[in-house]
């Protein structure tokens, strides 16, 4: 079902529901742990919570008890970040699939959303959705647990972390237990509702208070940071690779850094820094050709990326940053959120003085850092930085951006790295 696929836009993959409480103490390590942690939160907490609230809002019509039932699930919800996340999915799902879908229930429960008389939480959502597409009550229940788990393991596989393999062998082994809790939900009721599982609602709560939304594990009794991906796009020439060339030169002195390039058709790019020198040979990978649409490798489907991180992880335990250049991009091309930590968006004065007043919805406004380059050709292809410096500012409003000369005398370069160290790594001082 498509409502279950990783790129449906309804965030149920980037919620773990305080998971990385538990990978961040070491509990969740390998593919045994995995699974046993997913068999706990299934039986233990989904079958006699959200399971149980599906089956009752499948079986309620009044709507005035399903309002209810919405409440008792949002009373249901102990920790914050659950009670926000189960909102949040609820809503989105509704505005996916209303514009495509006959479901005269949805649209009484987006009425009421609108006048702000139901929080919308996802349990009670999906099983309207699945009613009124004429599933019955068990696949509901069942397909709502996979979505539950699939998400789980979906994070974890990044988190951890784990091979995709590894991950669809969890989820495999997962499914006989599935059909186990789904039997056990169609036989409680709404005064089943509780909460076996005391250790999920504390470690969500815990994970709240995190200090950053940067992962850790444990090596050794040492708790390490793990590696921050730091994402480099722009369009073709914009000089991506001379900035990646020159942030490994100098944070090498003081970071362990390793690099990912992708290429439309070739390795160029990776050729180029490996001949050199700046870093050694094996700490960069640039095996990802992505066609001839290269934003789709770091936003619809960054599987190979991911591959190339997880060899990086492998390779050196030590690393503190990996630099992820993408293929030239259009100017609405983003970073998914679940591959970078932060990125950087670098456009040229050559491709024209307008792109900071276009703006548009991709790097130029939503980058984290945006770099202006080629400040030397202003006078040549008769830019008005000072002008660009105003349409910038109009519109990126808060967030950082740079003008710098990074080819020709590194211009900018140690602004760039303050706000890695700052941004990215939580130290140093902040980019004016």
């Amino acid at each position: 079902m498509h409502i279950h696929d990783s790129a449906f836009p309804i965030g149920t993959y980037t919620h773990s529901f305080g998971m990385e409480t538990f990978i961040q103490a070491d509990l969740i390590a390998t593919k045994e742990d995995l699974f046993s942690f997913c068999c706990m939160y299934l039986h233990e907490n989904v079958a006699y919570t959200d399971g149980i609230f599906v089956k009752e809002a499948f079986i309620t019509e009044p709507l005035s008890d399903l309002m209810r039932l919405d409440k008792i699930c949002d009373a249901s919800k102990n920790a914050l970040e659950t009670r926000e996340a189960s909102s949040m999915i609820g809503k989105q799902f509704l505005k996916a699939v209303l514009p495509v879908s006959d479901t005269a229930s949805l649209e009484n429960w987006q009425q009421l959303l609108d006048q702000k008389q139901v929080y919308s939480h996802f349990p009670i959502v999906y099983s309207l959705y699945a009613k009124d597409m004429g599933f019955d009550l068990y696949t509901t229940v069942l397909t709502f647990l996979y979505s539950s788990i699939v998400g789980l393991v979906h994070n974890a596989v990044r988190a951890i972390p784990l091979g995709q393999k590894a991950g669809i062998e969890v989820i495999h082994c997962l499914i006989p237990e599935m059909e186990k809790a789904t039997k056990h939900v169609l036989d409680r009721s709404l005064m089943d509702v509780s909460n076996h599982a005391v250790g999920l609602e504390l470690a969500s709560m815990k994970h709240q208070y995190l200090t950053s939304r940067l992962l850790y594990h444990k090596k050794g009794g040492e708790i390490k940071m793990k590696p921050v991906i730091v994402g480099v796009g722009g369009p073709v020439g914009s000089g991506k690779t001379s900035l990646v060339e020159k942030l490994s030169k100098e944070m090498v002195k003081n970071y362990s850094v390793a690099v990912i390039t992708n290429d439309i058709y070739t390795k160029e790019d990776a050729q180029f820094l490996i001949k050199q020198g700046i870093l050694p040979e094996d700490r960069i990978i640039g095996g990802v050709e992505t066609g001839g649409c290269p934003h789709t490798a770091i936003r619809e489907d960054a599987s190979m990326n991911f591959e190339a991180i997880d060899e990086l992880k492998r390779r050196f335990d030590d690393l503190d940053i990996i630099l992820l250049e993408s293929g030239g991009d259009n100017l609405s091309a983003t970073f998914s959120p679940e591959l970078v930590d932060g990125y950087i968006y670098v456009i040229d004065v050559a491709e024209g003085g307008d792109i900071p007043r276009k703006g548009g919805p991709g790097g130029v406004t939503r980058s984290d850092l945006l770099l202006v380059n080629k400040i030397d050709l202003a006078p040549y292809v008769e830019v008005d930085l000072d002008l660009m410096k105003q349409d910038a500012k109009k519109a990126r409003k808060e967030r950082p951006f740079l003008f710098t000369n990074v080819k020709k005398g590194g211009e900018g370069i140690p602004e760039v790295i303050e706000w890695i160290k700052h941004a990215m790594l939580l130290e140093g001082s902040e980019v004016s």
